[in-house]
């Protein structure tokens, strides 16, 4: 190892090192300047480490508490995935609360009204301005600035607001779209295309023709044509809706006087005569009136029905596994399915469009971390990781450019552009559960005298006008209705067109159904005369065999005879 030499030193600091003798002039300044320079850093680290905060263990009351609702298969484990990845991101910790979505509304309503409840919140999308109006949301307006509020459909974002008022109290979330679904295996074996359902009378006519054909599947239900939810259900008036606008209708309408029911509008009871004509059909929808929705959508999989007027989450459930809650290995799985548009009627094809959203309560208003967790999943990539894996929609228009590309979707996006939600009133919360109980009771009028052969429009006209009366109260109009009874039954009667289905011959390969009585029938007459024609090549080729040994035989005995005359 290279040493270097003393002598090579300064005269000052070999003296030092020999001698003992402490340095002076300018190597004690350059000493004293070393030792000055190293307290500085000593200190200036310790001011600066002391001045970081601590990240000290989160205590219950840093916890954010989250509620939300089950929003199909894997939503729980998708909500916790992205609390997780929002904890990683913020060290900010969640607690998630599941509410059933049946008592919801009251849990939801009792948790605001007394400022107990989550920091941030799921409502349904006509829930918002009720809830807004009572005060018990927080006004979003100031973070809208760190939120592209364009990037939003306008049905979606109409809802975060209170009709007439300024504010915005909530952020979309999710999408639910109602759309016709068909079984493939159906729609292929007859050749129906878009252009043969694309009104409500060519619809009419489809049903009724498979309503005729009486096929029937392996389960030994027979295949029925279409179902609506006609007891203790929830979504009936989500899917009259579409009824009532294709003919030009409304539940309520805004005039100069303010808002009033648009029950009695001739466009909105000829929409509910159409409904009413299909959910009481015993041919059409023969279970629709002793069945809810979820009942409903359970035969449309199992393969007993051939359309469906469902939600967009059926298609994502065909990929996934039973396990996962799926469809994959069902018997629309195995079908396959094809959409279509809303049929048709005079003021065009209008879809549902409902929906969730994510508010803050009034009472964690100035919670900062509420604000960031509300802000984080109403991001566009967590929104497209959400909704992709419960199945519905985004409410987001990037996101939506992006599921346009996968084929299933294409129709289902490009309806929205005609969809309609229903008005953000803060008396709709009220009416909503008015028409709910409405659809219910239709049911319930056409179930009790479904043997009667009755007439029941006049029936059918008290439960309108009643309902009628009731959202004039809430909306505190008062007017006489401006319809008699008889004028009422007068428009329920009137003929509803229908069109002649003639299948067309399908472009590919037939796909007979499952129990299809003519392909049962030739299998049968194939089999029979297999074993007819068995049988006869049996009976021949036993007398061939029984003609060969009896000569065998005669043969045998002739050349013994002659052996034994030669003997002799």
């Amino acid at each position: 190892m290279f040493v270097k030499p003393i002598h090579s030193f300064s005269p000052i600091l070999r003296n030092y090192l020999l001698n003992n003798v402490p340095p002076s002039g300018k190597m004690k300044l350059r000493k004293n300047i070393f030792c000055n320079y190293r307290k500085s850093i000593f200190l200036f680290l310790f001011f600066a480490f002391a001045c970081i905060p601590i990240s000290a263990k989160p205590t219950a009351e840093d916890t954010l508490q989250l509620w939300v609702m089950p929003n199909g298969p894997g939503s729980q484990d998708a909500i916790r995935n992205g609390l997780n990845r929002f904890t990683a991101e913020t060290r900010i910790p969640v607690h998630l609360e599941i509410i059933d979505w049946s008592e919801a509304f009251a849990r939801i309503s009792q948790a605001l009204e007394t400022g107990n409840g989550p920091d941030v919140v799921q409502l349904g999308s006509t829930w918002v301005s009720f809830f807004a109006n009572k005060g018990y949301l927080a006004n979003l307006s100031p973070i809208l600035n760190r939120v592209d509020s364009s990037r939003f459909i306008p049905e979606s974002w109409r809802a975060t607001h209170v009709y007439g008022k300024k504010g915005t109290y909530s952020l979309p979330w999710f999408l639910d779209v109602r759309t016709l679904f068909a079984n493939r295996i159906v729609t292929d074996s007859l050749g129906i295309q878009a252009e043969d359902i694309q009104t409500e009378a060519q619809f009419l006519g489809i049903l009724h023709y498979l309503a005729n054909l009486q096929w029937v599947r392996k389960s030994g239900y027979p295949l029925v044509p279409f179902g609506l939810p006609g007891k203790g259900d929830w979504t009936g008036h989500q899917q009259l809706a579409s009824f009532i606008w294709t003919a030009g209708g409304d539940y309520v309408r805004e005039t100069k006087k303010g808002w009033r029911s648009a029950l009695l509008d001739s466009a909105t009871l000829r929409g509910i005569s159409r409904y009413v004509s299909i959910l009481r059909d015993s041919t059409y929808s023969p279970y629709s009136l002793r069945e809810n929705s979820a009942q409903v959508v359970n035969r449309f999989t199992n393969g007993e029905q051939a359309f469906l007027l469902g939600t967009s989450e059926i298609i994502r459930k065909m990929d996934l596994p039973p396990s996962e809650q799926g469809l994959s290995e069902s018997p629309i799985g195995k079908d396959g399915l094809t959409l279509f548009n809303i049929p048709r009627g005079p003021a065009g094809s209008i879809p549902f469009i409902g929906g969730s959203h994510l508010a803050i309560p009034k009472s964690s208003e100035s919670n900062r971390n509420a604000r960031k967790l509300l802000l984080f999943f109403v991001r566009a990539d967590n929104i497209n990781q959400y909704s992709h894996r419960i199945g519905f929609l985004p409410p987001d228009r990037s996101v939506m450019s992006v599921w346009a590309h996968d084929k299933r979707y294409q129709n289902l996006l490009k309806s929205i552009e005609n969809g309609r939600s229903f008005p953000n009133i803060p008396e709709w919360a009220h009416i909503e559960n008015l028409l709910i109980t409405m659809t219910n009771d239709i049911g319930a009028l056409y179930r009790l005298s479904w043997n009667t052969g009755a007439n029941l429009n006049l029936e059918l006209a008290k439960i309108i006008l009643k309902n009628h009366n009731k959202i004039n109260e809430y909306l505190h109009i008062q007017e006489s209705p401006e319809m008699s009874i008889s004028s009422i039954v007068s428009i329920l009667e009137e003929p509803i067109p229908e069109k002649v289905f003639t299948p067309r011959k399908a472009k590919k390969k037939i796909i007979p159904i499952d129990g299809d009585d003519s392909k049962s029938n030739t299998f049968t007459w194939f089999l029979l005369l297999f074993i007819f024609v068995s049988c006869i090549f049996i009976v021949i080729t036993e007398r061939r065999l029984h003609l060969i040994q009896s000569l065998s035989r005669t043969t045998l005995y002739a050349n013994l005879i002659r052996l034994r005359q030669k003997r002799k």
